[in-house]
């Protein structure tokens, strides 16, 4: 009885003495009992130590099991600067003529087992050159050199990931706004997305995957830890001006916020809902940007080709948008531009829009409705077309009509004056039809 209380005593040291990672036999190693298990380090560091880690099976007899290795109780508790545990091999040779060392017959800690009549059991370390997998982001400067933006690391057979590409999108996007440009994107299931390129300028391949420790097909970097990273370049390109790419209603209304510039990305369809324009709600203007130094800079929005569709022109009759501009004192502006300081529009359409004036403010003194301009200064109209219908639901008690002025036709309803070009473009406002 007592010697097997000995025997499960001793097992459960072992245990304790495996799981808490011991270097050596808890005590010395004469007053242990059972297979010996020893882990040369084979260059490599236990714990801080360069001393081999042993344990001790003690079996009952005729009984088997798996061992542990070391290197299982922790990412630094085997170590070997700029290498990483490959395997545990039982056997070790050494050429005599070279001196070269070669490891075989690998344990398989999954299948593996000592028994109790295994005397003892000598594990050696293999290891191999430690290394990351990374995405590389850069772009080509204006002299096609190659610039480095940041990197991601990634497991390997790793595709760019859509996290990786959330990253991308703002990293590449601070580096265009410090070079005055702008991350040029494309529209990918309804969404913006950066435009990717392989370092062959081919449109990246979304279905890549990362090689690894492949060093024809990676950039290979080397630490000062003389561990490597494998580097696998892509590449963003930046489109020359500062604007921001649009593809629904509330990014455009974003945009216009923040007084940006714009670049239209599809179609933008309100589906009847309300859309303000682009003037400002208080004063009615739009543009009007200065530079640091204080000289005009032009605002612009580029449709390419799209439209702006299926809206209520919206504005506020509450206020009655009275600007302080002599010409528009005590006046209501109803436009989707407004005010025309230093803006250029171009290539863009804004269809089935539908204005309805309902103002009962009596400080109203005038009234304009003008589809796309009042009036405009420096500014250009280029492929711009509108078409919408307007009715008049309700006036200002008092309201002399004479003093309303509906632009049905002309793009710039004060003319287009010798500061302005219009070309191409047209305006068509129509009466709406009530059944």
């Amino acid at each position: 009885m007592k010697r097997k209380r000995a025997i499960i005593l001793l097992i459960c040291a072992c245990i304790a003495c495996i799981f808490a990672g011991t270097l050596t036999a808890c005590g010395g190693e004469d007053s242990f009992e059972g297979v010996k298990v020893v882990f040369e380090l084979e260059g490599g560091r236990y714990k801080n130590s360069t001393r081999a880690p042993t344990y001790y099976y003690d079996l009952a007899p005729g009984a088997s099991c798996k061992i542990v290795s070391p290197d299982n109780y922790g990412s630094d508790s085997v170590t070997y600067s700029g290498y990483r545990i490959d395997s545990w091999c039982r056997t070790k040779t050494v050429n005599e003529a070279t001196g070269e060392v070669s490891y075989s017959d690998p344990w398989d800690f999954d299948r593996d087992t000592i028994d109790s009549e295994t005397e003892s059991l000598t594990l050696y370390a293999v290891w191999k050159e430690s290394y990351v997998c990374t995405y590389e982001l850069c772009y080509w400067d204006e002299n096609g050199e190659v610039q480095s933006i940041t990197t991601y690391q990634v497991a390997e057979g790793s595709k760019f990931s859509a996290f990786n590409i959330n990253s991308a999108d703002r990293d590449a996007s601070s580096v265009a706004s410090t070079l005055g440009c702008t991350l040029k994107k494309e529209l990918v299931d309804g969404k913006s997305s950066p435009v990717f390129y392989s370092e062959s300028k081919e449109p990246w391949d979304p279905d890549f995957v990362h090689p690894g420790e492949d060093e024809e097909t990676t950039h290979v970097i080397v630490n000062e830890d003389g561990s490597k990273a494998y580097a696998v370049r892509i590449f963003v390109e930046f489109v020359e001006g500062r604007f921001t790419y649009v593809s629904t209603s509330s990014e455009l209304n974003s945009a216009i916020a923040r007084s940006e510039n714009i670049v239209l990305m599809c179609d933008i369809d309100f589906g009847g809902n309300t859309f303000s324009g682009f003037a400002d709600g208080e004063t009615r203007k739009y543009g009007g940007k200065k530079d640091i130094d204080g000289s005009p800079l032009q605002l612009y929005i580029d449709g390419k080709g799209f439209s702006i569709k299926n809206f209520k022109l919206g504005y506020s009759a509450a206020n009655a948008n009275l600007v302080s501009d002599e010409t528009f004192s005590n006046s209501l502006i109803i436009s989707l531009f407004g005010i025309l300081d230093n803006v250029k529009v171009s290539d863009i359409s804004f269809e089935n829009v539908t204005i309805d004036l309902s103002a009962d403010n009596s400080r109203i003194g005038s009234i304009y409705v003008a589809p796309l301009a009042v009036m405009a200064t420096n500014s250009v109209f280029e492929n711009v077309t509108f078409n919408g219908t307007y009715s008049c639901t309700r006036l200002p008690r008092g309201f002399s009509e004479s003093n309303l002025y509906v632009e049905r036709e002309e793009v710039i309803h004060l003319g287009v004056g010798t500061t302005n070009t219009v070309s191409a473009s047209t305006v068509t406002l129509t009466d709406s039809v009530t059944e």
